[in-house]
C-alpha cells in the first residue's frame, strides 16, 4: 500500500463525529477498500473542552483552521459543520491549496456550488457533495454522470425527511404539528430548532442544487418560490384523505423555453 493519504475533518456534531469514529475505528478494513492508507491528521473544533460523543486523542483536535488548511500534508478536507460562512471560505481556501472536498453542506452548495466547482476544475481537484441531498441516495453522482446523455427537463421530489415525518404522523395520527415536531425531536428527525425544515428552507437548498446540476446554470436559493408546511392544520387531512389524496413538502423544478421554474411548497 502506498503512502497515507492524510485527511482533515472540520466538525465533531453528530455527522463528524460519526465520520471521524468510523475513520478510526474501521481504518484497516478503509484503507484496504480504499486502496491506501487513510489517516485522519487533524479535526477543527469550536471547543477543545467540550465533551465528545466518541473517543478521540486531544492531540487530534484544534481551533485553528489553518493547521488544516495551510498543512501541505493534508491531501483531503471533510466539513461537516454546516452553515455558510465560514465554511465556504475554509472550501475555496482547501480548494486553492490543492485539497480534494468532501462536504455535506447544502448551504454552501446551493448558494456557492457553481463557483468552487469551477475553482476545484481549474486547481484539478475533486469536490464531493453526495450527502448534501438525499442521504445516501446517489442523486447527485446520477446527475453528474449516469444522466449525463440526457436532457432533464424536470424534477418532483420529497427531499426533507422532517417534514415528511411530521407530516406522517400528523395524517395518522391527527395530532398537532407542535406534537408531531416535538415527536421528530425526540425520535431524533428533528433539529432542537426544526425551522429550516418546517419553513422550507433545508428542501430549497437541496433543489437548487439538484437544478443547477440538472439545467447547467446556477439557481440559487432565493430564486426559488419557498412556503414551509407551518399553515398545514390537522383538518386539511381529512380534507385530503376525503379527496383520496395524502399532504406532501414539494420540491419541484422544470424546464420551460427561456426559463425555469423552481418552487418548495405544501401539495
Amino acid at each position: 500500500m502506498s503512502r497515507p493519504l492524510n485527511v482533515g475533518l472540520i466538525g465533531l456534531g453528530t455527522v463528524g463525529s460519526q465520520v471521524a469514529d468510523r475513520m478510526l475505528s474501521w481504518g484497516p478494513q478503509l484503507s484496504r477498500r480504499a486502496g491506501v492508507e487513510l489517516c485522519l491528521k487533524r479535526v477543527l473544533v469550536r471547543d477543545l473542552a467540550k465533551r465528545r460523543p466518541i473517543e478521540i486523542s486531544p492531540d487530534l483536535l484544534t481551533t485553528d483552521a489553518s493547521q488544516i488548511l495551510d498543512d501541505p500534508s493534508v491531501e483531503v478536507l471533510i466539513e461537516v459543520a454546516g452553515g455558510d460562512e465560514p465554511m465556504r471560505s475554509y472550501i475555496e481556501h482547501a480548494i486553492q491549496s490543492g485539497k480534494h472536498v468532501i462536504t455535506a453542506n447544502k448551504v454552501v452548495m446551493a448558494k456557492h456550488g457553481p463557483e468552487l466547482l469551477d475553482q476545484a476544475a481549474e486547481k484539478n481537484v475533486d469536490v464531493y457533495f453526495e450527502a448534501a441531498v438525499g442521504g445516501g441516495i446517489p442523486l447527485i453522482s446520477a446527475f453528474r454522470t449516469d444522466l449525463q446523455a440526457n436532457r432533464i427537463e424536470r424534477v418532483s421530489a420529497v427531499i426533507n425527511g422532517t417534514t415528511n415525518y411530521v407530516l406522517g404522523r400528523m395524517a395518522s395520527t391527527g395530532q398537532a404539528m407542535s406534537d408531531a415536531v416535538r415527536e421528530a425531536q425526540e425520535a431524533g428527525y428533528a433539529e432542537a430548532d426544526p425551522t429550516d425544515d418546517i419553513g422550507g428552507y433545508d428542501a430549497t437548498y437541496k433543489l437548487a442544487i439538484l437544478a443547477s446540476i440538472a439545467y447547467e446554470i446556477k439557481v440559487g436559493p432565493g430564486e426559488i418560490y419557498r412556503e414551509g408546511i407551518d399553515g398545514i392544520e390537522p383538518v386539511d387531512f381529512r380534507y385530503a384523505r376525503e379527496l383520496g389524496y395524502a399532504i406532501k413538502l414539494i420540491a419541484h423544478t422544470q424546464r420551460h423555453p427561456g426559463r425555469i421554474e423552481a418552487r418548495v411548497h405544501p401539495a
